[in-house]
């Protein structure tokens, strides 16, 4: 019987974030608030990744653009983010397979074509609404349901890239904050996201874009072990960003953000190695309003 094998590329838990008011000279109360017209977004995604399970190793380059559509209102006392993808494409993609395994025949690896229409199927026109309090904190979710179905990207967790969760109090030029983080990679987390932490630190004002923004430096970290009875699994993530909010208004500006990932997977059986699995991935991201 020829070996299955099932290839995941992970984007999830990716590192945007937004945030809202600010000052150089002064100390400011960051909070978020609604927005009087939609906002539209460009979404720019490089990734570089390696997929190593032994019987065989995947090189993936691929940019991901897509094209955001964002509506912030009241919702009683807290705020309804409203998110649809108005279009999506692939501007590069690049896979390259080596079969590592000779009892391994053959690897049922999408072409750009094939990737691209399974993306603008199942993503245009789509939505994700969250609400959340005035300082970030996400009440509740709902998605249009094949958003979860595309196996590459983590297109619900776009929409939570637009908050993060503000300290109490005021802030002033040089504080830092710390924000819990959690990534979810299926289906090595079992469903249960891996935490770590993210470090923020309030820059001062800067003006993108021609707009005067208040800027924000972002630190992400990730590391844990998991045993399940023999199997083992490790996860590490680094991440750097900095992002951009305009002081009128509250709403993400321009963000640029790096991260690395790196996680083995070693199942185990009696006291033997099954099957290990290594993923590397490399991603660099920008999003910004765009004005028409």
């Amino acid at each position: 019987m020829k070996p299955k094998i099932y290839l995941v590329l992970i984007i999830s838990g990716l590192l945007l974030y937004s945030i809202s008011c600010g000052g150089n000279a002064k100390n400011t109360d960051l909070r978020y608030e609604p927005i009087e017209k939609k906002l539209k977004y460009k979404n720019q995604i490089f990734l570089e990744s390696v997929i190593d399970t032994g019987k065989i190793h995947v090189t993936t380059k691929m940019i991901l653009l897509s094209f955001l559509e964002n509506e912030i209102t009241k919702n009683e006392n807290n705020l309804l983010l409203k998110m649809t993808f108005t279009d999506i494409n692939l501007g590069h993609f690049k896979r390259e397979l080596q079969i590592l395994d000779k009892d391994v025949q053959a690897v049922d690896l999408k072409d750009k074509a094939e990737v691209e229409a399974e993306l603008k199927d199942k993503v245009i026109h789509k939505w994700v609404n969250l609400i959340v309090d005035e300082k970030g904190r996400i009440l509740e979710k709902y998605y249009s349901s094949d958003l979860d179905k595309v196996n590459f990207i983590n297109l619900t967790g776009i929409a939570e890239q637009f908050f993060i969760h503000f300290p109490k109090g005021e802030v002033e030029i040089g504080q830092q904050w710390e924000e819990d983080y959690s990534s979810t990679i299926p289906p090595y987390d079992k469903g249960q996201p891996f935490a770590g932490t993210i470090k923020y630190t309030y820059l001062g004002q800067e003006e993108r874009k021609g707009i005067l923004c208040y800027k924000i430096q972002a630190v992400l970290f990730l590391e844990e072990e998991r045993q399940v009875g023999e199997n083992i699994t490790r996860v590490s993530r680094i991440g750097t960003g900095t992002l951009y909010f305009a002081v009128d208004g509250t709403y993400l500006v321009e963000s640029e953000v790096s991260s690395d990932l790196s996680l083995l997977s070693v199942v185990n059986g009696n006291g033997e190695e099954k099957d290990r699995n290594f993923i590397r991935t490399r991603i660099d991201q920008k999003i910004e309003v765009v004005f028409e």
